[in-house]
């Protein structure tokens, strides 16, 4: 994955706090590293996007929330779920929900879009506690994405889905 907070190879890294309690700091690092901030309309909140991830099976981009204490990371895949098969995929997300820990699949039901949202609360958050959360969603999103496609080209149930990406998943 090409989500990375730090600089590429050969690029000098940046003076990096281990916690950040000024959302300034952290914004400059973000923009620095490919993210665009957007203000929010929630107090001194911040909102950072990442766009044309890589995957091993798709292209993503991040969202991420950014609050004093709280981070919410949600990795949005590059499908729309057709009116057809939102039925099917939101079986699906349901059932990949009772097994996942740290997030969830959410599937907007108006417009097709499908994400995964993970976040983490504490009284301080480290530049390593948002690079976790940030990898975990897009490996999570990035591993289920086949499945979510089979659905939405037909060529499988959610249940089917489940069943071979359980396989996949423990080889």
């Amino acid at each position: 994955m090409e989500a990375s907070l730090m600089p590429p190879a050969g690029g000098t890294p940046a003076a990096i706090p281990s916690t950040f309690t000024n959302l300034d700091r952290l914004s400059e690092l973000l923009e620095s590293n490919s993210w665009t901030c957007f203000p929010s309309n929630k107090g001194t909140a911040r909102v950072f996007v990442r766009t044309g991830i890589r995957g091993r099976n798709g292209t993503y981009r991040i969202v991420l929330h950014v609050a004093k204490q709280v981070v919410k990371a949600y990795a949005l895949c590059d499908v729309r779920v057709p009116e057809s098969k939102k039925t099917r995929v939101e079986d699906l997300c349901r059932q990949l929900n009772r097994s996942t820990r740290l997030g969830a699949f959410e599937l907007n039901m108006m417009n097709g879009n499908l994400r995964y949202k993970a976040s983490i609360k504490d009284r301080v958050i480290s530049l390593i506690m948002i690079q976790k959360l940030v990898a975990a969603s897009l490996l999570t999103i990035d591993h289920h994405y086949p499945c979510v496609l089979g659905i939405c080209n037909g060529l499988m149930t959610s249940t089917k889905a489940v069943r071979e990406d359980s396989l996949a998943f423990n080889v």
